[in-house]
């Protein structure tokens, strides 16, 4: 049985929880917080703003609000938008999953259930691809690239078989 969706976290009520959190902990009244918005991002945000994001009065916040909240307040804006602790999680009005299977798919790790891998991990900066590599490549200890050459997924591919190292099937290790 699922959990009744109106006790189920959600992109604007884990926000609001978050902010309000963490408003909290640095001491900061609703219209300080609003005051920094305004001082450090040029948005308008009073004290009746975070009152009524905070108890659910608002529900929406833009991507630069996000943005701006998540600068002010210290944290990358993934810990305002997910729940920190393994919760169902609303990412839809139709979709929920599990909230560290979104925050992997937020942070670009993993794909949710029913997505194009192909597209998912394709669809990614040359640094994150990069990084990628790097981290596969130290994973299972393979030689990096030589000097200059640019790692590309292909090539990566046939330098593990020069180097007769097949990867683990996943979960094996």
């Amino acid at each position: 049985m699922s959990p009744d969706p109106s006790s189920l976290a959600t992109p604007v009520s884990t926000i609001a929880q978050r902010v309000k959190e963490l408003r909290a902990r640095r001491g900061w009244t609703a219209a300080e917080l609003g005051k920094e918005l305004l001082d450090k991002h040029e948005l308008k945000w009073d004290r009746f703003t975070v009152a009524n994001l905070e108890n659910g009065k608002r529900q929406n916040v833009t991507v630069t609000e996000l943005f701006a909240l998540a600068s002010v307040l210290d944290v990358a804006p993934v810990n305002l938008l997910v729940p920190l602790h393994a919760t169902p999680y609303q990412v839809t009005p139709t979709r929920e999953y599990p909230s560290d299977d979104v925050r992997a798919w937020v942070r670009g790790e993993d794909p949710l259930p029913g997505t194009d891998e192909r597209t998912y991990f394709a669809e990614v900066s040359d640094e994150d691809m990069r990084l990628r590599i790097e981290a596969v490549r130290k994973r299972y200890d393979l030689e990096a690239p030589p000097k200059g050459e640019a790692p590309d997924a292909g090539r990566e591919a046939r330098r593990m078989q020069r180097q007769n190292k097949a990867l683990p099937n996943e979960g094996e290790e």
